[in-house]
């Protein structure tokens, strides 16, 4: 059994691979010259990236050829299974294991793990890591937050996982991961109410997305209420709306006039 190793910079057109042997050991064995012929085998083996684990073991091929072969076996090894991981942050939320810090609405308190929370907001680590008042007493106050979006959001920041949302339960917590600067949870928030538009809706979200400087979901809410016009703004919500932003009303249409143009 012969092996040769090249990097990729010494291979060329051309290349040429010595036997690690010489003719008068060939000779003096017998079983390399099976009816008087040399025959060789050889495998080849290419690298298309690093190897995160090998396994080199050695078989014998029979009497026919009376030599070893090597058979390399690439197994990369599954350290963690994200699912695993996942349960446990959420066991971890729930169980309130060694939590450090309560976050309180006007009603309920939640308690979290400030290490947690910080590595996946700023806006989070900013408050934990400063001397105000509310963490050294380790609780911060939630304002403008109801209890069941606050608690979806502290779910979404141990699991990165959102549980069925309506498009209402979708605009609060897009708000919040907004103020919050979670950007992961308002991005995919801000794709679920995309799915969600309908002609009673598009007034409420056209107004949450300019508030929220979204332009991405601005100008997808703007189409939507042009595309079907005639069903929006006829509406009672169009109505109200124009009424409580005549601005934004008015960009709107203007919008659909120089398309029309």
């Amino acid at each position: 059994m012969w092996k040769t190793e090249l990097l990729s910079d010494q291979l060329k057109e051309g290349t040429t691979f010595a036997l690690q042997t010489s003719k008068s050991e060939i000779m003096q064995n017998e079983n390399y010259l099976m009816k008087d012929c040399l025959s060789l085998r050889c495998e080849y083996a290419f690298s298309t990236g690093s190897i995160s684990e090998e396994i080199e073991s050695v078989r014998n091929f029979g009497a026919d050829y009376q030599k070893e072969m090597i058979e390399t076996e690439l197994k990369p090894k599954v350290l963690y299974n994200h699912d695993d991981l996942l349960d446990d942050l959420k066991s971890l939320y729930r169980d309130e294991t060694l939590s450090d810090m309560k976050l309180r609405t006007d009603t309920e308190t939640f308690r979290v793990h400030a290490a947690i929370l910080s590595a996946r907001s700023e806006v989070f680590k900013a408050m934990f890591t400063t001397e105000m008042k509310e963490t050294l007493n380790r609780h911060v106050y939630i304002p403008d937050v109801d209890n069941d979006t606050l608690r979806r959001m502290i779910l979404y920041l141990y699991t990165d996982h959102l549980e069925g949302l309506e498009w209402e339960s979708a605009s609060l917590l897009y708000a919040a991961a907004d103020k919050y600067a979670i950007h992961s949870l308002r991005k995919k928030c801000s794709v679920l109410l995309r799915n969600a538009f309908s002609f009673s809706n598009a007034c409420n979200i056209l107004k949450l997305a300019d508030s929220h400087g979204d332009e991405e979901l601005k100008q997808a809410i703007q189409d939507y209420i042009l595309a079907n016009d005639e069903d929006v703004i006829n509406s009672s919500e169009w109505e109200h709306f124009i009424n409580s932003n005549p601005k934004l009303a008015a960009e709107t249409m203007h919008k659909g006039y120089k398309k029309g143009k």
